[in-house]
């Protein structure tokens, strides 16, 4: 289940995009220095744009990766051969 944190952080974001204060960067992994997508809120300061991170895009198959919670509605893979936003 969803965190109340997390929901606010999604209607955040829903704004930001209304509003067109969204941007995308190219950010690294600390530890692995991978590279990872990532969506910000743009935000505007005297001394510029502060950009802050809010959602990374996944760079694998989330089909094949991840699971969804007990109950919730899923795509039958077999009859979807090519799947919208597949990597």
């Amino acid at each position: 289940m969803l965190t109340g944190a997390e929901k606010h952080n999604f209607d955040m974001l829903g704004s930001a995009f209304a509003n067109k204060d969204v941007a995308m960067m190219e950010c690294r992994f600390k530890e692995s220095g991978d590279r990872v997508p990532v969506i910000c809120i743009t935000v505007g300061s005297e001394s510029g744009i502060l950009m802050m991170p809010v959602a990374l895009l996944v760079t694998f198959d989330p089909f094949e990766s991840l699971v969804p919670p007990d109950g919730a509605e899923t795509i039958d893979l077999n009859q979807n051969k090519e799947r919208p936003g597949s990597l």
